[in-house]
């Protein structure tokens, strides 16, 4: 096991490694110049050439990146150059927000999809079953975005005062203590993310429904409440770990959307600010940011999958 873990924290960072140079490479090649917007558009060259000097922007593309990941290897994310704070200072606390924001919504998705995809499951072909697939597919094909700007139109025409339809944190407070403002966030990115996860649920429970073991466990007069809870879904674990894998990524990409609409303090808005501004340093550590948390998922889920397949764990004992 504990070689198992080596190959995947190997992959895991070699993976972000190859994305630490997308990122540089993409953030380069964005149009505009900082030096122009920090200084106005009524510098002078000298005044630009000066100041890209003093940024090291005039440096080897090559360069600039040895430099830039040597020093997140040891925890120096750089200096953002919209504001001349330090990146990891600036973002902390937007990266706790998303964090949090992804979490919840990941923690309620979970439990309903799988409530609702092994539901479906356990009666294919009845009207819940077909009205779960139709629903689903229709939910799956409107964007986030839009069902955020249906969430805000709602609130506002009924007047719900207690939910705001804004979600613009107070930064002298904790975001635990604001909790009404991650209300439409998280309705949001569960409403996008439930029917993705259901259908994987329920796709995965019918294959161990259809399997031989709960075919002779029907014939031998076994309750199939009992075969479902009891056989079918534990046995549907290890791809099911995979699925949330898939629908961290999916939220961890959503929440971007979903804080822009929003305006919710995060990862999500800060990259659009950062790439508007063409603050290098901060693009690359949000994206960077967002990247290791997928790296991660991928990880704990490949690890967790492992754990639940009996023959996997027996091999790696």
């Amino acid at each position: 096991m504990v070689r198992r873990i080596a190959i995947l924290l190997g992959l895991g960072l070699l993976t972000l490694f190859a994305i630490s140079v997308i990122v540089f490479g993409a953030t380069q090649a964005l149009p505009g110049d900082i030096t122009v917007q920090l200084l106005g558009v009524q510098t002078t060259p000298e005044a630009v050439a000066q100041l890209r000097e003093q940024l090291g922007l005039d440096r080897p593309v090559i360069e600039q990146y040895f430099t830039w990941i040597s020093g997140v290897l040891q925890g120096d994310f750089g200096t953002s150059l919209a504001n001349q704070l330090p990146v990891a200072t600036l973002m902390s606390s937007r990266l706790i927000n998303t964090l949090v924001l992804a979490g919840i919504s990941l923690l309620i998705t979970v439990p309903v999809a799988i409530l609702v995809g092994t539901i479906a499951a356990r009666y294919r072909d009845s009207w819940f079953d077909r009205g779960l697939v139709a629903v689903t597919t229709i939910i799956s094909g409107i964007p986030e975005f839009v069902i955020g700007i249906l969430l805000v139109s709602v609130v506002i025409f009924f007047k719900f005062t207690a939910i705001p339809p804004v979600s613009t944190l107070d930064p002298g407070k904790s975001i635990w203590e604001q909790g009404n403002m991650l209300v439409l966030p998280v309705i949001t990115l569960v409403l996008t993310a439930v029917p993705l996860l259901a259908r994987m649920v329920r796709s995965t429970v019918v294959e161990q429904l259809d399997a031989e073991y709960i075919v002779m466990g029907r014939l031998n007069g076994l309750p199939t409440r009992n075969l479902v809870l009891q056989q079918a879904l534990p046995n549907a674990f290890p791809p099911l770990i995979q699925s949330v894998a898939l629908v961290t990524r999916y939220l961890v990409a959503g929440v971007v959307m979903v804080e822009v609409v929003f305006g919710f303090p995060g990862m999500g808005t800060a990259l659009i600010d950062s790439v508007a501004l063409r603050d290098l340093p901060t693009v690359q550590f949000v994206a960077l940011a967002l990247a290791a948390v997928i790296v991660a998922a991928n990880i704990l889920a490949d690890l967790f999958a492992t754990l639940a397949t009996p023959k996997l764990r027996t091999a790696l004992s």
